[in-house]
């Protein structure tokens, strides 16, 4: 009878500690998810954040292959000019 009495709290315990453990793994569990979620969000916005650069960049080169951007900035910048061209210089 005793026997039986210690084998069923014995049972009892073990239900109890499997209960426990499952429900620890199972929120932590929950938690990693969690994190993992938050961080593949926040990879998202900086992809979309370097797609909104790399679509500007790419339309700052289109703009860059134009004859007219080149010759601005040959004028402004490398102080060239055009054949038979003349400058006048404000000295005030």
């Amino acid at each position: 009878m005793l026997k039986k009495n210690v084998k069923k709290i014995f049972f009892g315990v073990e239900i109890l500690l499997c209960l426990y453990m499952g429900y620890t793994i199972v929120f932590r569990q929950q938690s990693l998810m969690n994190h993992k979620r938050q961080e593949i969000k926040n990879i998202q916005q900086k992809i979309e954040c370097e797609k909104k650069v790399t679509d500007e960049l790419n339309r700052e080169k289109e703009k860059i292959d134009t004859d007219e951007y080149i010759e601005k900035v040959a004028r402004e910048k490398l102080g060239m000019v055009k054949k038979d061209e003349i400058i006048f210089y404000d000295v005030d």
